[in-house]
C-alpha cells in the first residue's frame, strides 16, 4: 500500500502548502496517519472499481470520504493492437478511469478519482477473468509449476483548473476555477513475477468449486485460498 501512502501525501501537500510531511523517499515504510485527518476534512476520493479487494485497501487507509462509482466500460479492446500486455492493460485502466472521472468535470469540491485493472501474463498473452469453470481449469492448468506475471494498472484523474501541469504541480486548484476539470495526473503499471507450485487435477478442480477465482484475473486470488498454490513472488503482494 505504500504506493496509496506516496499519492495521498503527494496531493496533500500540494493542496495545503504550509503543512509540512516527508518527501517521497522519506515516505517508505511510513504511514498516512499524521495527516489523515486532513486528508477526511478536505478530499473526496471516488474508487472507478467494484473490486471488494480494491475497495478494502482504500479502506485500510483511513480515508472516510469514498465512494464507489464503477465505470461501465466494456474492456473490449483489441489486444494485438498493443506491442506488450503492460499496455493493453494500462489502456484498460486509462478507459474505465477516464470514464468515471469525467463525470466531475465542473466538481469544485476537491475530488480525486483512482482506479485500476488486473491482468495475468503468461507466455506473453493475457489472461484475464475465466467465463466459466472449464475456462478456470485451463488457466490455473496452464500457470501450474510455472512462472506468471500479474500487472496491475493504476490511473488518478482530479480536478484542476490548469490543463497544461502534471502531477504533484496542478492538483486540486480548482478553489480559483469556477469550471474545474478533471485531468489525469498520473499512471502506472505494477508488475509482480508469481511462481505456481505443481498442482494436481484434483488440487485445480477442487479450488475452481470453491469458485473464489471467478471474478479474478487469471482465476485465482492470491489473498485468499489461491495463496496456497503459491510457491514463490518476486515484487508486491498486494499487487
Amino acid at each position: 500500500a505504500i504506493v496509496a501512502v506516496l499519492v495521498f501525501t503527494s496531493i496533500f501537500t500540494t493542496s495545503f502548502p504550509h503543512f509540512k510531511v516527508p518527501n517521497s523517499a522519506a515516505m517508505k515504510g511510513a504511514t498516512i496517519l499524521p495527516i489523515l485527518s486532513q486528508l477526511n476534512a478536505n478530499m473526496k476520493v471516488i474508487l472507478a472499481s467494484g473490486s471488494p479487494r480494491r475497495k478494502e485497501l482504500i479502506g485500510q487507509l483511513g480515508l472516510t470520504d469514498v465512494s464507489v462509482l464503477v465505470s461501465t466500460f466494456a474492456e473490449d479492446f483489441d489486444k494485438t493492437m498493443f506491442s506488450c500486455p503492460q499496455d493493453y492493460c494500462l489502456a484498460t485502466a486509462s478507459k474505465k478511469v477516464e470514464e468515471v472521472a469525467l463525470k466531475f468535470n465542473g466538481h469544485k469540491q476537491k475530488t480525486l478519482v483512482i482506479g485500476a485493472d488486473t491482468i495475468i501474463e503468461i507466455d506473453g498473452k493475457v489472461l484475464e477473468k475465466p467465463v466459466d469453470a472449464a475456462d478456470s481449469k485451463r488457466m490455473l492448468t496452464l500457470m501450474r509449476n510455472r512462472d506468471h506475471f500479474v500487472h496491475t494498472a493504476v490511473i488518478a484523474y482530479c480536478n484542476t483548473n490548469n490543463i497544461e501541469a502534471s502531477a504533484p504541480d496542478a492538483l486540486f486548484l480548482c478553489e480559483q476555477s469556477q469550471q474545474p476539470v478533471m485531468k489525469n495526473i498520473f499512471s502506472f503499471v505494477e508488475s509482480t513475477k508469481v511462481t505456481f507450485a505443481d498442482l494436481s487435477d484434483n488440487d485445480i478442480c477442487a479450488y475452481v468449486a470453491l469458485g473464489e477465482g471467478s471474478d479474478k484475473a487469471g482465476s485465482y486470488a492470491i489473498q485468499g485460498t489461491g495463496g496456497l498454490f503459491v510457491k514463490g513472488i518476486e515484487g508486491c503482494y498486494y499487487n
